[in-house]
């Protein structure tokens, strides 16, 4: 499959960003506020953070219920990553080349699929069937979810290691160079792609608009449809992760924790954090993240007030990279101590936690009364 720039150059919009800012397109901005998609339902969790707008909330989901306790292990190697879970199996890539897909109910391997090279960090995304990820060997993958079939690749010129999001009908992704793609779902042919010349964060959506940061410390909204810039704004910091719920993109970022209006990119709020080093979980009413004190932080949505911290165990390289998830009034996640924690939402109170023993770089996914992480040298774990 030929890159995006090699053909349908009538689709690709060629902007680039000059010196510290965009071109702006010439097409009207959309006056509506974006809504996060939140369609995804029991039992799935089919993309990291469970929604396009990467919120790391189910608000349908159903937790674990009574002490957890561990139902199954494996022992395939790293997984620093995050997995997705759609019905019965549970998708995951690994530091060494392949994807896999495990029984929900035991952990067994239901297929191994090969790929050219090491897929984490980059996680898996499941639409209609279809697993889609890319590797670091530059190629962007299908992969039959039932069977692991390869269906089609696409070779994007660049090392893959962001998450992709699935809308409409087309498959959307950056790459370690800074470049937006934007290919078809059902084969894998390109439709446009945008050259941001800048490293940047992964995409979040919503409502036909993509949202992304720079380390260029810009945030900026595209067009779904063409590519085309809508609003790009320079901010004080720079942006890290970006999560988009109820027309407000949350920015994580070094060291702030900062809101904006998704219509126009107005600030709405902006609190010094620290170095966040996960991307935020939003709930109803709370903000979620982790940084390199060791703590996990929940922040008021509407204000930016902190609600409480809770500490983990030290650790000499990072605290908490583990991005939370929230189900049914309870966060979940893990730390570089080794440990795995559910705590309270709302108080911050500890409920559970379970040492691994290896570090818990991988985020959870929270699907049908089952909690799903993997650690960083030890295998994938399921606790109920």
């Amino acid at each position: 499959m030929l890159r995006g720039n090699q053909q349908g150059l009538n689709r690709r919009q060629a902007l680039r960003i000059l010196g510290t800012s965009f071109a702006i397109g010439t097409a009207a901005l959309r006056t509506g506020r974006p809504v996060a998609a939140r369609a995804a339902t029991e039992p799935s969790w089919p993309t990291f953070q469970f929604d396009n707008g990467r919120s790391g909330y189910n608000p349908h989901g159903r937790r674990p219920t009574g002490k957890l306790t561990k139902v199954w292990e494996t022992t395939d190697g790293s997984f620093s990553s995050s997995p997705a879970v759609v019905g019965e199996l549970l998708y995951h890539g690994t530091a060494a080349n392949g994807l896999f897909a495990y029984d929900v109910a035991d952990g067994c391997i239901v297929w191994n699929s090969p790929t050219n090279g090491r897929i984490a960090p980059s996680r898996p995304t499941v639409a209609n069937g279809v697993v889609y990820i890319g590797d670091w060997e530059h190629i962007f993958y299908a992969f039959d979810s039932a069977t692991g079939s390869e269906l089609w690749r696409y070779d994007a010129g660049a090392i893959l290691n962001h998450d992709s999001v699935v809308s409409d009908g087309v498959v959307y992704f950056s790459d370690a160079n800074g470049v937006i793609h934007a290919i078809s779902a059902a084969d894998g042919t390109p439709i446009w792609s945008l050259d941001t010349g800048f490293g940047i964060t992964s995409l979040a959506m919503s409502d036909g608009s993509i949202f992304f940061g720079g380390s260029n410390s810009r945030i900026s909204r595209l067009d779904a449809a063409t590519g085309v810039v809508e609003w790009s704004h320079p901010v004080p910091y720079s942006p890290r992760h970006i999560v988009l719920v109820d027309g407000i993109v949350y920015v994580g970022g070094w060291p702030y924790l900062a809101t904006y209006d998704a219509a126009d990119g107005t600030e709405r709020w902006r609190v010094y954090v620290g170095t966040i080093t996960n991307s935020p979980a939003i709930s109803d009413r709370l903000i979620y993240l982790g940084s390199t004190n060791n703590q996990l932080l929940a922040f008021d949505r509407a204000t930016g007030e902190e609600q409480w911290a809770f500490s983990v165990g030290d650790h000499p390289i990072q605290g908490i990279v583990s991005s939370p998830a929230v189900v049914q009034n309870r966060v979940y996640f893990g730390g570089y101590d080794r440990y795995v924690y559910e705590l309270h939402a709302r108080t911050g109170k500890l409920m559970w936690s379970f040492d691994t023993g290896t570090e818990i770089t991988g985020s959870p996914a929270v699907v049908n009364r089952r909690l799903y992480i993997g650690s960083r040298l030890g295998g994938m774990y399921a606790f109920g």
